[in-house]
């Protein structure tokens, strides 16, 4: 009887030390990819870094830069908006803005923009990525 007991706890103790192992194992992965993911991460913020900002961005500019659009007499009076009839489109252009966050220059594509003026939203001061 006491070899069957004996036999018994030492298969199940074989048993518990592949469960561990396979657990290190698995630990051992997980901490592997962690380190990679972190390496990728700072090489990313190292390129964010050594990028140049687009074209139109001020290197260290904390907030975009907005140049009031003149209407056609060179003034920006109410009484210019007579001028344009209702029928005429806006054409929206692609606006280049700099995060408040990070700093980097983004592009607000007339899309987006479209989207913020329905919402009834103002400039974004927040680029896609710090806004997620």
């Amino acid at each position: 009887m006491q070899t069957q007991h004996h036999a018994l706890a030492t298969k199940l103790q074989a048993q518990e030390r592949q469960k561990r192992t396979a657990l290190e194992q698995a630990l051992e992965q997980a901490l592997e990819r962690t380190r990679q993911k972190e390496q990728e991460l700072t090489r990313l913020t190292q390129v964010a870094e050594t990028t140049k900002p687009r074209v139109g961005a001020s290197a260290g500019a904390r907030r975009p830069i907005f140049v009031k659009k003149r209407h056609e007499n060179g003034h920006g009076h109410a009484s210019d908006k007579e001028n344009t009839t209702p029928s005429q489109p806006t054409e929206i252009k692609d606006m280049s803005l700099s995060c408040a966050k990070c700093r980097r220059t983004w592009v607000w594509t007339p899309g987006s923009q479209a989207f913020y003026k329905r919402e009834d939203k103002g400039t974004p001061k927040y680029c896609p990525g710090c806004r997620n």
